[in-house]
């Protein structure tokens, strides 16, 4: 079995760093030996510094099977990760990915409890992890997540309370994913700049496909640290509505106006109790984006 592991990069080196240092642990902890693995690190057009602190490590990692792929722009999550797939499936045989977030920490066995129920369950075409949140030491994400398409928005899926045998879609923070699955639909779906991609997933799988969880799959989310300005939290705002919007309308078309109606007015409470307006500015740009995407 190969496992090509990829790592999306957005001005957070350091992050990204401390995410391949510990899928390489990973790796040498997995006793498989007929499991082989390579690392893509993907940068999404990062500042100039950012890039090279990168390149510098990648330099250092002449034994291990470590690529950079450097994009000439921002791709949003799904076209930096299609990169590095597209890349990996150039260089040989992948039978499954596994898509990180840069702001995650695998527990050394998190891959070989993976390549063990992949084994086991051949019908899974997408796996999720156990999340654990980094300051709290819970359980945030016990693979995936409950969504609401009336909504348009998700809630977490816990299995003991659930009446759902499995979530509704797999945690995008940790997704192992059959190589043939991308391959037979091109990779994430680009219409997505952030957000959504995971749902868009689980819609264009087989019908003799499914998702699961790994309980003993084990990564450990930090969180972002470069979403930290009000610049950036607004672009993110805004590809979640927007990508809600792009959702509903393509599987849920009567949902449309309860999904819109339910984004907008969230925003605008969020913003009158953090005395914040960027929400509203969000929510309203991304209403006019999609309307502008409806008319072409």
């Amino acid at each position: 079995m190969h496992i090509s592991i990829v790592i999306l990069n957005w001005n957070d080196a350091l992050a990204t760093i401390r995410c391949a240092e510990s899928v390489l642990k990973a790796i040498e902890s997995c006793p498989c030996s007929k499991l082989t693995a390579d690392i893509y690190l993907v940068d999404n057009d990062s500042e100039e510094v950012d890039i090279l602190q990168l390149s510098e490590w990648h330099q250092r990692q002449a034994n291990n099977n470590v690529s950079i792929v450097l994009n000439q722009s921002n791709l949003g999550f799904s076209g930096g990760m299609n990169r590095g797939i597209r890349a990996a499936l150039k260089n040989g045989t992948v039978d499954y990915f596994w898509l990180l977030n840069n702001d995650a920490i695998c527990m050394p066995s998190a891959l070989y409890a993976l390549v063990l129920a992949a084994q086991q369950q051949q019908q899974v075409a997408i796996w999720g992890a156990t999340i654990i949140d980094s300051k709290t030491g819970e359980v945030s994400c016990h693979g995936g997540r409950s969504y609401n398409k009336w909504l348009g928005m998700d809630k977490p899926w816990t299995p003991k309370v659930s009446k759902q045998p499995v979530p509704d879609y797999i945690y995008g923070a940790a997704m192992l994913i059959k190589a043939e699955v991308l391959s037979r639909i091109d990779g994430l779906d680009e219409a997505y700049f952030l957000y959504f991609e995971e749902l868009e997933l689980v819609h264009r799988l087989a019908s003799n496909e499914t998702i699961a969880w790994c309980e003993n799959s084990v990564v450990r989310h930090v969180g972002g640290g470069s979403c930290t300005s009000d610049l950036v939290k607004e672009i993110t705002v805004k590809h979640a509505a927007l990508s809600a919007f792009i959702f509903t309308q393509r599987y849920y078309p009567l949902c449309l106006p309860s999904v819109i109606l339910a984004r907008l007015l969230g925003l605008f409470l969020r913003s009158f109790q953090q005395q914040k307006w960027l929400h509203i500015r969000a929510g309203w740009q991304a209403f006019t984006d999609f309307l502008t995407r409806c008319s072409k």
